[in-house]
């Protein structure tokens, strides 16, 4: 099975009513919940609108399965969940497939709710397309976070769409060893603030406690240079 990196796009939040809710209700409060890193409620939601039929529920699930957000890391959870999503009917999915079989060039697709699935492979073509094609456009915080080794993991401390917000977080903590960087979401420029450079996800989970107490609060995950680094080549 080949290893693939994804990227979830935010769903519109739909406000549930009365006791019981529908798949498309379930997902949209799933995605909500995931939006604000209470990723255990997440996958409860989103799990939930999976298994009564939802692709685009399956879908995200499959994300959360290979990043393990709210549930044990599972490649083969993950990759059953993707595959039943196109069979069901998701594009994104059937496109998804078609880019790990090789049959595609992967795109920015802006849609939502959506994954976008591409191959591990590509990662090391598109971080190099970024530095030199696009080289005069990337920050120099981005440059940096490009030459970390793709199998090492930093924290994410938080993401906003004000660069300022950013940095006035970074100034108030006196943090070092952050960057930032920037990433699309539904179409949208993010700003995107990590930490750190551990050899482990563990590692990296493990160096929360050493943050500031009000950073540590807003609960920050590890994710892999693999994963920013696809983030930033898709900026």
């Amino acid at each position: 099975m080949k290893k693939t990196t994804m990227i979830l796009f935010g769903a519109s939040v739909l406000l549930l009513a009365g006791c019981a809710s529908t798949p498309k209700q379930d997902f949209a409060q799933g995605s909500q919940e995931y939006k604000n890193q209470s990723y255990s409620m997440s996958y409860y939601h989103v799990m939930r609108a999976a298994k009564a039929g939802d692709p685009d529920a399956e879908y995200a699930l499959g994300y959360m399965y290979y990043y393990g957000r709210g549930a044990d890391q599972d490649y083969k959870q993950a990759m059953y969940w993707i595959k039943k999503a196109a069979r069901d009917g998701q594009p994104l999915a059937q496109r998804a497939l078609r880019l790990i079989n090789g049959a595609d060039q992967p795109t920015v697709i802006k849609a939502k709710p959506a994954v976008v699935l591409h191959p591990r492979y590509q990662h090391k073509a598109a971080a190099k397309k970024v530095a030199h094609s696009n080289s005069k456009k990337l920050l120099s915080q981005e440059r940096i976070l490009l030459k970390r080794p793709k199998n090492h993991y930093a924290l994410q401390l938080m993401a906003s769409q004000n660069k300022r917000t950013i940095q006035s977080l970074v100034s108030k903590y006196n943090l070092k060893h952050v960057y930032y960087y920037r990433k699309r979401v539904v179409g949208r420029l993010w700003y995107a603030l990590v930490y750190g450079n551990f050899a482990t996800k563990k590692a990296a989970i493990a160096s929360v406690r050493r943050l500031p107490k009000a950073l540590q609060q807003v609960k920050p995950w590890a994710l892999s240079f693999a994963q920013i680094q696809h983030e930033i080549a898709l900026s």
